[in-house]
């Protein structure tokens, strides 16, 4: 009589589990890091643009000061996207 594990001379395997490997589970929260930036973004780059005179004309010191400001926080959010794109990017390599 044959065990349930060899029918017809043919072993018989149970689907692997399988599970993710460090760099995938990195490359998911990183993906997920980029999503989220880029929603943020997206939102803050709204605030410059609704404060920004109507009808147009010239800002004021503090107001060019306040946007230059907030201009430069967004260049660094999108300095810091563009590394955060390239790490993923690299870890899609390996």
């Amino acid at each position: 009589m044959q065990d349930s594990q060899n029918l017809n001379g043919q072993e018989t395997y149970a689907p692997k589990e399988t599970f993710p490997t460090p760099n995938s589970m990195q490359l998911v929260m990183l993906q997920k890091s980029i999503h989220a930036r880029l929603e943020r973004l997206v939102f803050e780059a709204e605030e410059p643009l609704n404060t920004y005179p109507k009808p147009y004309k010239p800002l004021d010191k503090a107001a060019a000061q306040q946007l230059e400001a907030r201009l430069q926080m967004l260049h660094d959010e999108v300095a810091y996207l563009i590394n955060e794109v390239k790490l993923c990017a690299f870890l899609r390599g390996l």
